[in-house]
């Protein structure tokens, strides 16, 4: 049976002095929980792995469960398949900009809220059912989004990709 390729996006991980963990440590947790060739891409948190559906329902739960209990390391854990990532690139409308300024927000679930865009000039925002799509003109250094304040204002957890990024793990999906 094939399995469609699924990303991890775990939130936060290598940032500053914790939540630390080696890519090579991060592989065996997935294993462990019934994923297949599974492979990880820069040390930010992004995984590519097979598995089942019935393994990927409770995957994201399971995955910061064993996080915390291995490895000390807090992080949640966002789920998108393939076609998935595919259809969020497709959907963006900063794509014909400088891509180190495109950015997807992977909502954990559907928003329950929205980001007032005028309050974040001259960021660009477009809300599209669990992306929002992110254009930030000045750099994402200089923006005053950040995913605390994305989480609140959308009522769910957010974890942010650049474009490049989202497309290399598309790449990598096959």
């Amino acid at each position: 049976m094939a399995l469609e390729k699924t990303v991890a996006l775990l939130r936060a991980i290598n940032v500053g002095k914790h939540n630390r963990i080696k890519m090579e440590d991060l592989r065996p947790v997935f294993e462990a929980l019934g994923c297949r060739e599974v492979t990880t891409y820069i040390a930010s948190g992004n995984v590519v792995f097979a598995a089942p559906a019935k393994v990927r329902q409770t995957l994201a739960k399971k995955v910061e469960a064993a996080l915390e209990a291995e490895h000390d390391v807090r992080s949640p854990v966002i789920l998108r398949q393939a076609s998935e990532l595919v259809a969020a690139v497709e959907a963006s409308p900063f794509t014909a900009h400088d891509p180190k300024k495109v950015h997807l927000v992977f909502l954990a679930e559907d928003p329950t809220g929205e980001v007032d865009a005028a309050t974040y000039a001259p960021d660009e925002l477009h809300l599209e059912g669990r992306e929002l799509h992110l254009h930030t003109p000045l750099g994402l250094g200089k923006s005053k989004l950040d995913n605390k304040k994305l989480d609140q204002a959308l009522g769910t957890v957010t974890t942010t990709r650049g474009l490049r990024t989202v497309q290399k793990l598309i790449e990598l999906c096959g």
